[in-house]
C-alpha cells in the first residue's frame, strides 16, 4: 500500500469524531488549557500502547483470547458510560476546579484506552500497511507516525 493513502486513511480516521475527541473537548470547556494538558498527554500516552501492540502484533493474539476481549470490551463499555455521566449529568465545572495533573492524566489515559475506535481502527490499519516482513525501522515509523499525529490533531 502506497503511504500517502495510508496517511490519508488515518487522517480521515483521526478527523472523526468520537469518544476521545468528545470526552477531550468537554474537559478543555470544563476545566481550562492548563488542566487539559496532563488529560491530552494520558490520550497520547494511551494512543501509543495501542499503536506499539498493533505494529508488533500483539493485538491480534490478544484479541484470540475470547474472555480477555469480552472483557476488554465490557470494561471499555463501563468506562465511556460512566465518563459520559460525569462529563454530561454531573457538574464537571464545580469538580475541574479541584482536579489534579494525575487525575486528569488517568481520565485521559482511560478514556482513550477504553475506546473501542482507536482499538479498532489502529488494529486494522496497521495491519493493512505491515507484513511480518516489516522492518523494524518501518515499525518503529508507523509507530512515530500514527501517535504523532494523533497527538497533534488531539
Amino acid at each position: 500500500m502506497d503511504f500517502a493513502v495510508f496517511a490519508l486513511l488515518h487522517l480521515f480516521a483521526v478527523l472523526s469524531p468520537g469518544p476521545t475527541l468528545i470526552g477531550l473537548v468537554s474537559f478543555a470547556v470544563s476545566n481550562g488549557f492548563r488542566k487539559t494538558i496532563p488529560f491530552l498527554i494520558g490520550i497520547s500516552v494511551g494512543n501509543l500502547i495501542f499503536v506499539t501492540i498493533s505494529v508488533f502484533g500483539l493485538s491480534e493474539f490478544i484479541f484470540k483470547i475470547k474472555p480477555i476481549e469480552i472483557g476488554f470490551y465490557f470494561f471499555s463499555g463501563m468506562y465511556l458510560i460512566y465518563f459520559g455521566y460525569k462529563t454530561f449529568l454531573k457538574n464537571a465545572i464545580a469538580e475541574g476546579i479541584k482536579i489534579k495533573p494525575q487525575k486528569s492524566f488517568l481520565m485521559g489515559f482511560g478514556i482513550e484506552i477504553s475506546n473501542p475506535k482507536s482499538i479498532m481502527f489502529t488494529t486494522s490499519l496497521v495491519a493493512i500497511i505491515l507484513t511480518p516482513e516489516s522492518s523494524f525501522v518501518l515499525k518503529t515509523f508507523i509507530i512515530f507516525w500514527l501517535s504523532f499525529v494523533s497527538f497533534v490533531y488531539e
